[in-house]
């Protein structure tokens, strides 16, 4: 799992979605992206959600060290790939 691969997951990591903010915020993350109709970059993050597939909590927790710094416990992982997935796209 590297940048090259999760190039989209990687930017949410690092400016979106970085350690400043709580998990808890996820939800208004999401909706603010909305808001400001980040279509593509929701798409790719929804597509990279799903192209996580069964990737093991400790493989992921690295990646998201390296971008951003924020671990996951296995029951926000779960959620948070949950959400990610669950993401729907407005058509402009």
């Amino acid at each position: 799992m590297n940048e090259r691969t999760f190039p989209t997951l990687a930017n949410f990591l690092e400016t979106w979605f970085c350690s400043a903010y709580d998990f808890d915020e996820l939800g208004d993350v999401l909706a603010r992206m909305r808001r400001l109709r980040a279509w593509e970059n929701l798409a790719e993050l929804r597509h990279e959600a799903n192209a996580l597939g069964d990737t093991p909590l400790a493989t992921f927790n690295g990646f998201s060290h390296q971008h951003g710094g924020r671990g996951f416990t296995p029951a926000r992982f779960a959620e948070f790939k949950r959400r990610l997935r669950a993401i729907e796209i407005e058509e402009d």
